[in-house]
């Protein structure tokens, strides 16, 4: 996996020299090579996920022409300082915090906001309660550790950054909400949902599930995973709108994702836990959830899927974690 996200970084320098060679702005401002110096440090640095982003948005001025330049030189001017930064040493931030102006994070929000599905805002949590994530964080990615090191080691690659969040003004109005968020082009951060408390259990499903999703955003960055149109929807347990089957193999891997890990966790020994009183009991009710999440998807591939060979990979991978013949963690 490691291997597959080097490979997606060196094609990220291929792709910023391209529009180097497409804009004489891009070329001026000389980003291609102090990228590729990043990327021969040895040991490698993860790059910050803000430089997916500004390499997005930096495409779309050069690409569609139509962006003023003004817009161009301050998405250059923006990776400028960005590519020498690393994810912040906590590996958690605050959605609007000070430390960036608020147009970076608006341009976060609309990068979401692509799919067509997301909320119409969003806001963070105050300092109080950012540093109480935290510890929750710090400490669910150490019952992590201790069960599945590898997912441990993955994950402080790939989810390098946990942006807290939750939804603004406009969108409780509307009665919005989500879980948490991962996208492409912010590779190696993920958006949680701080609104509201979450159990142990709840916190550790929900860090899992948005990994995944960037996992097998890596695993799939070479080709598709299915040959099934967007428009072909089917219905499955994970969301109540039928799913593209795209989305609905992605609902089928991180449930899987996550179903490993809760077995994992249920066959340890867990601190703190006493009958009624310890984790162990929210561990079983989410493995038992995310198993028929993960059982309904499988369904619906196997019935509808048009699978790729990466595709059929990653299905095959899933139904093995699934355990489906022992899934109750007895």
């Amino acid at each position: 996996m490691i291997g597959l996200w080097r490979e997606g970084e060196r094609s990220l320098l291929e792709s910023l020299l391209d529009l180097e060679r497409r804009s004489g702005a891009v070329r001026a401002a000389g980003h291609g090579k102090r990228l590729q110096e990043r990327l021969e440090q040895v040991p490698a640095a993860a790059l910050s996920p803000w430089i997916y982003l500004l390499y997005y948005r930096i495409g779309q001025c050069v690409l569609s022409g139509r962006q003023p330049s003004a817009r161009l030189e301050l998405l250059l001017d923006w990776l400028g300082c960005e590519l020498p930064q690393g994810p912040p040493a906590s590996g958690v931030v605050s959605f609007a915090d000070a430390g960036r102006p608020e147009w970076q994070w608006r341009d976060l929000l609309e990068l979401f906001q692509e799919g067509g599905d997301f909320v119409a805002d969003l806001e963070g949590p105050d300092t109080a309660e950012t540093d109480r994530w935290r510890e929750a964080i710090t400490a669910a990615r150490s019952l992590i550790a201790g069960v599945d090191p590898a997912l441990h080691g993955l994950m402080e690659q790939l989810q390098s950054q946990v942006v807290l969040t939750m939804p603004g003004e406009r969108a409780r109005r509307a009665g919005t909400s989500f879980g948490g968020a991962t996208t492409f082009f912010f590779r190696g951060g993920s958006l949680i949902n701080c609104a509201a408390r979450l159990e142990p259990a709840q916190l550790l499903e929900r860090l899992v599930h948005e990994f995944a999703h960037t996992e097998l955003f890596v695993i799939g960055q070479d080709s598709r995973l299915c040959r099934n149109d967007d428009d072909e929807r089917h219905q499955v347990l994970i969301r109540p709108d039928p799913r593209p089957m795209h989305g609905i193999i992605h609902a089928l891997y991180v449930s899987a994702r996550c179903a490993e890990l809760f077995r994992r966790l249920l066959a340890a020994e867990l601190p703190g836990d006493t009958p009624g009183q310890g984790p162990r009991d929210g561990i079983r009710a989410m493995l038992e959830r995310v198993t028929a999440l993960g059982r309904s998807a499988l369904e619906a591939v196997q019935k509808h899927g048009q699978l790729t060979e990466t595709g059929a990979g990653v299905v095959a991978v899933s139904r093995a974690r699934l355990d489906l013949s022992g899934a109750d963690g007895r």
